[in-house]
């Protein structure tokens, strides 16, 4: 490689509605994306300004400025606030301020014009923002909300979680086949990311090219914990989710309220919701309510303990891209149980956990009941599982899942023509570095190939 030419990064923006230093789920995703992006790219973060801008800033005056990283904060506009008081005006509110951040990308752009686009969230496909039009190489996702509520369940849902879900379920049909404008962002995507294989499947009809699949969450690996499945008491189960239809706590305290109360000594529940009165009704009638714990929302930490507490996590959502929680999950050590579709299908193995397969509710719960009985007389079964648990959590650290983040933007670079020849080459030796600590062996998501590509490319040009 010539030593004459100088370091300059490439120039990327980030666009992340949601992305705050102090919480998890999609804010924590936005955040910890610009973070390892910031490791070899000049990143500039556009999101929104209600919710995020006090968490960073108070970040930015404890911890000092984040090299190579520059945030821009889109406020909410009169009409939005106005609309804030209708209900069901979400998504209209959504793609106003969309709108609004299409116009402060276009000012950025002209300002430091970008080497490459990535629109990263709110997860979902629904609302493909604008930023295609900025004629730069955009990657948009990684996509979820394709995965649908299986129609076997609905009636399992009550009444109004039925007709809300059934309505869903019509809606992605729909605009996964005819929606304008999500067609049109698919097509001027050099890579579309999916969550999940589902969505991978929904999504590549409106693609021109296959969409990779990447999870859109990480974690941070807790320090870890030695754990005793040996003893002699009953198993302890954790459940934790938002109070919706979709999450299904019903199913486990179905199979709760069929198992002996020496065999599982507490459910603990983390959560609260619309659906919390009702499910508590639930325990109540099945004459559990003396074994569940209901512990509502809880501090980061405290969240931890309850994870290094329990023997099984049970995740019974019936629609879920991913889920944060399973990753925090396997990263304490703690086998999951869940249903095998969606996001959980992809991340779990029989490695770290039992997946069920998604026939009919009386089904699922008995074999919810017959997997929980299992665990609770096969402790060398348990203990097996939380190792190959941790085992797992490993392959989706923010770190790996920055790496892989990385090689998709080499490839965007190497595969546009003009513009980026200069920063590819700067950054060489930077990527060489780290693509070759990507192991893509045992490569948990169908992301090796692009990391395959880059170092054979990064080969090609040091010959």
């Amino acid at each position: 490689m010539n030593s004459s030419i100088p370091f300059i990064r490439p120039r990327l923006l980030l666009l992340a509605h949601s992305c705050n230093p102090e919480i998890g789920s999609e804010p924590g995703v936005g955040w910890n994306r610009a973070l390892e992006a910031s490791k070899e790219f000049s990143t500039w973060v556009v999101c929104d300004e209600e919710t995020n801008r006090t968490p960073v800033e108070r970040f930015l005056q404890l911890h000092g400025p984040i090299p190579n990283v520059q945030f821009s904060f889109v406020d909410s506009g009169r009409l939005e606030q106005r609309l804030r008081k209708l209900p069901g005006t979400y998504w209209v509110r959504y793609n106003l301020w969309h709108r609004r951040a299409y116009q402060v990308a276009c000012r950025l752009h002209r300002q430091v014009n970008f080497d490459l686009v990535h629109q990263l969230n709110l997860c979902g496909f629904r609302e493909p923002g604008y930023l295609w039009k900025l004629g730069v190489p955009l990657v948009w996702g990684p996509l979820g909300g394709a995965q649908n509520y299986p129609w076997r369940f609905l009636r399992s849902a009550g009444f109004s979680g039925a007709v809300s879900e059934s309505l869903r379920n019509l809606l992605n049909c729909w605009q996964m086949r005819i929606g304008r404008r999500v067609g049109k962002a698919a097509r001027k995507s050099k890579v579309v990311l999916a969550a999940t294989t589902t969505n991978a499947r929904a999504l590549a009809p409106r693609c021109i090219s296959p969409p990779r699949v990447l999870l859109e969450v990480g974690i941070h690996l807790p320090p870890r914990q030695t754990r005793n499945f040996h003893r002699p008491e009953p198993l302890r189960v954790l459940w934790s989710g938002v109070f919706e239809h979709r999450k299904s706590l019903h199913l486990l305290l179905e199979a709760v309220a069929v198992l002996p109360a020496d065999m599982i000594g507490e459910v603990r529940i983390l959560g609260r919701g619309p659906l919390e009165a009702r499910w508590k009704k639930i325990a109540r009638r099945l004459g559990i309510d003396s074994r569940c714990r209901w512990l509502g929302w809880i501090d980061r930490q405290l969240t931890t303990l309850q994870y290094q507490w329990a023997d099984v996590f049970a995740f019974t959502s019936l629609r879920d891209t991913t889920g944060t929680v399973l990753l925090e999950s396997l990263a304490a050590g703690t086998p999951v149980v869940c249903l095998d579709h969606q996001g959980a299908a992809d991340v779990v193995t029989d490695e770290c956990g039992v997946k069920l397969p998604v026939t009919n509710p009386r089904d699922v719960v008995r074999r919810l009941r017959e997997s929980l009985i299992r665990l609770h007389f096969d402790r060398d079964e348990l203990a097996r599982l939380s190792a190959g648990a941790r085992r797992r959590a490993e392959h989706f650290t923010w770190e790996r899942q920055g790496e892989r983040m990385s090689a998709i933007y080499r490839e965007v670079f190497s595969s546009d023509e003009g513009g980026v020849e200069i920063s590819c080459r700067a950054t060489e030796t930077a990527a060489e570095r780290r693509l070759a600590s990507v192991d893509t062996s045992d490569h948990p998501l169908s992301v090796a190939a692009p990391i395959v590509a880059a170092r054979a490319l990064l080969s090609e040009r040091r010959e």
